[in-house]
This record gives C-alpha cells, structure tokens and sequence, in this order.
C-alpha cells in the first residue's frame, strides 16, 4: 500500500546551489510505507503530525502496477489505523477544516474537478459536488503531466484548489495555473487564473502546488504557488526546458504577486522516462509557516552520470517570502477552449 501523507518532516541535508539556495530532503516515512504491504498498526506522533492519508492500493513490487480505487485510512491519534470507503474517485487530497469536516477535491475521470466531505471522522461520506470542468492542454515534448488538483485550507476553514487548465487561452495552446475556493462545504467559487503572465504568452504551466497560512484566512489570506512551466511551449523532447517558479498573494487569491523562478532549467532527457512520458513527478507540494516563509517540497533534476539520473527532491533553503502585488486574478475565460480528455493510456498507481 502506497501511502501519501498531508504533513511529513523531512530530513534536511546540505544545500546545492541552483537558482537559489535549496535542501535536498527525505521523506523517510514515505519511503518505509511504500516497503510495506499493509497500513502501520501505530504511526510514529514524531514523524507526523496530520492523521489523515491518501492510500492507493497497489502491489508492493512496483508502483507501475494498474491502477485501483484508492482509500481513505484515518487514525484519531494514538489509536489503530483503519480504512473506510469513500466514493470512488481517481486523484485526490484530503483537507480538514477547523470543525473537523473533512473535504476531499479530487480529479474525477471525466475530467472535472469535484469533492466529497465527511463529517464525521470517516465514518460515512456525503455526495460529490463538482468544483469546475477542466480544459487541459498536455505538455509538449511527451512529458507526464495532468490536470491534478492541489488542495489546502485557511484559517477559516475556506478550501483553495488549484490545477493546470486551458481554458483562458483561445484554441487551448497551453495552460496557465488556475485557481478555486471553497464558498460553503459544499459550493466552490469562480475559477480564477493565476496571472503568472499574460494570457498571450508562449510559456506553459502544469503541476501547481498551493500552500495556504493557515494563521490568515479572508481577505488577508496568505497563499503561495509552486508550479512547473516551459518558457517556450513549443518545443520538442529534445529542445523543451523545465522550469520551476513561485507565486504570492497576502489577500486570499485577488491579486498576485511578480512570479519569480526557483528552479531550472532541466533538459527532458535528465528526467526517468514512463509508459507515460518523462516523469518527474505527478504533483509536488507547497507548504507556508504561520506568518512566514513558503516551504515547496519538489523534485529536481541535474544531467544524469552515465546512466544513472540525478533526481531528489529539494526545498528552497530558509523558504520563500509572500510579498503579494498587485497583479490581478481574471474570472472571465476565453471562448472556444477544449475539453479535457482523460490519457489513453492506463493509469499508474500514484
């Protein structure tokens, strides 16, 4: 059983220098889990701090193998872990608000991004509601990419969801990062993108990973944005260059500030290729301190020695300031974009 918690520490080794300084970190637990066939009895309290997880079934030989309904496997704490029986759903990430409802944003098959809640603990699961319709355009340069969402909670218990989505560009020649809240436990806001640059630009966003304070709520909200980007969406598997940059708002998604690059650039060939492309992972994470710095854990590629790639997973050293600005979010998209449409190919266990 491959288990993917919310809140992992992580052990910190020594900085490389990139674009800016950053640690190469290890997820231990997640390595011990990914070894094992079966959930842990206990988890250690000193190791997580979020008893809530995402489980996909799959067989402990690989992690390529078919993909299964995933699992919910909750825990109150100090007790034995056990599984329960949400609806079924392809991708998802689980959030907890103040009052304890949990809500779960997920991608479902048909392209569309939904969530289901619970409200108490588990124990039984409410409906899905739709939060948007996706319009996705897929990477060049046969990268393994989707329309994941990214999903966290601000101090007032308002859910932020972000993924990659077409639907503000004419004809659907790339994605921007777009963004969407929560207005009730079961109602979710306008999609809004995320002026990373002007909508006429030849760049293309994918793999968002949103981290909201969650000390701020409102209209003083504090989230940050983590994403992948080509600077040129067109360009080949031999000529694409990956970036990684970051995005800031202080009041709750109206206005942005200048994006700024963190990583890159990285050639396709550094990255493991897949039945589904050059992977370098399917969704990364951001996490901000109350009243500090943003924390984005992602993986990272350098030239490979020989035949064996150089891949780890980083995060910026001291973090990352959420200055804001005053670049606007836009509500209204353009005409005529396409529909998301699912891969060919059989979905991976995640």
């Amino acid at each position: 059983m491959l288990v993917l918690s919310q809140t992992i520490q992580f052990l910190s080794l020594e900085p490389v220098a990139v674009t800016i300084g950053l640690d190469q970190v290890v997820p231990p637990l997640v390595e011990r889990l990914v070894t094992t066939s079966t959930a842990p009895d206990r988890m250690p309290s000193d190791e997580i701090s979020q008893t809530l997880c995402l489980a996909s079934k799959a067989t402990e030989a690989s992690l390529a193998c078919p993909y299964r309904p995933p699992v919910l496997v909750v825990s109150p704490g100090s007790e034995p872990w056990v599984q329960v029986a949400p609806p079924s759903f392809e991708v998802a990430q689980p959030v907890v608000r103040p009052n304890g409802t949990v809500l779960v944003p997920f991608l479902s098959s048909g392209g569309q991004i939904r969530s289901f809640r619970s409200i108490d603990g588990g124990t039984s699961w409410r409906s899905t509601v739709l939060v948007s319709t996706v319009s996705h355009h897929n990477a060049a340069g046969g990268l393994r990419e989707e329309a994941l969402p990214s999903a966290e909670i601000d101090g007032a218990g308002t859910a932020y969801v972000a993924w990659s989505d077409c639907r503000f560009r004419s004809g659907c020649p790339a994605n921007d990062v777009v963004l969407s809240k929560s207005t009730s436990e079961t109602t979710w806001g306008p999609v809004a993108r995320v002026p990373i640059d002007a909508a006429s630009s030849a760049a293309d966003y994918f793999v968002p990973g949103v981290g909201v304070d969650k000390n701020s709520s409102a209209g003083t909200a504090r989230v940050g944005i983590t994403y992948y980007f080509y600077p040129n969406r067109s360009c080949t598997a031999s000529t694409c260059v990956l970036n990684v940059g970051f995005i800031s708002s202080t009041n709750g998604g109206t206005s942005w500030s200048t994006a700024s690059q963190v990583a890159g650039s990285m050639n396709l060939t550094w990255l493991p290729n897949t039945s589904q492309g050059r992977m370098f992972g399917d969704y990364i994470s951001t996490s901000v301190r109350p009243g500090g710095n943003a924390f984005p854990v992602i993986p990272i590629g350098f030239a490979p020695s020989g035949t064996t790639f150089n891949l780890a997973m980083y995060t910026p050293t001291g973090g990352l300031p959420l200055s804001g600005g005053a670049r606007r979010a836009t509500e209204a998209p353009s005409a005529g974009v396409e529909a998301f449409a699912p891969p060919a190919v059989p979905q991976t266990a995640r």
